[in-house]
């Protein structure tokens, strides 16, 4: 581990730092967090984009994100691919992202 004596919180809102930021939180042991301003922020990606990227429609419930997840998951797996685990780890990336944003929005609306 790079910071053992690391013992902060690991905070919601660390998934939207730069690494930079990671760095210096957890460097510090938890006490500095980045600047809150909105410069530099990415912008929100509507829902619509993640349950697309899971071949699922707009509204979808938690456990229809969960098993499209999980089936594109094997599906798309690096260690499944190994003919092409570069394309493989890319498409991963992708639903991986979709699914934590769907899972998230979920957690805030009190589950789905």
């Amino acid at each position: 581990r790079k910071y053992p004596n690391f013992t902060g919180k690991f905070v919601r809102e660390m998934n939207d730092w730069t690494d930079g930021d990671v760095e210096i939180y957890m460097y510090s042991n938890g006490f500095l967090k980045p600047n809150r301003s909105d410069k530099g922020k990415k912008p929100k990606i509507p829902l619509v984009v993640h349950y697309e990227k899971l071949g699922l429609p707009d509204g979808s419930s938690q456990a229809e994100v969960r098993q499209a997840f999980r089936r594109l998951a094997l599906q798309y797996h690096p260690d499944k691919n190994p003919k092409d685990p570069e394309t493989a780890a890319q498409k991963f990336r992708i639903i991986n992202e979709a699914n934590a944003a769907l899972q998230a929005a979920f957690a805030e609306n009190g589950g789905g």
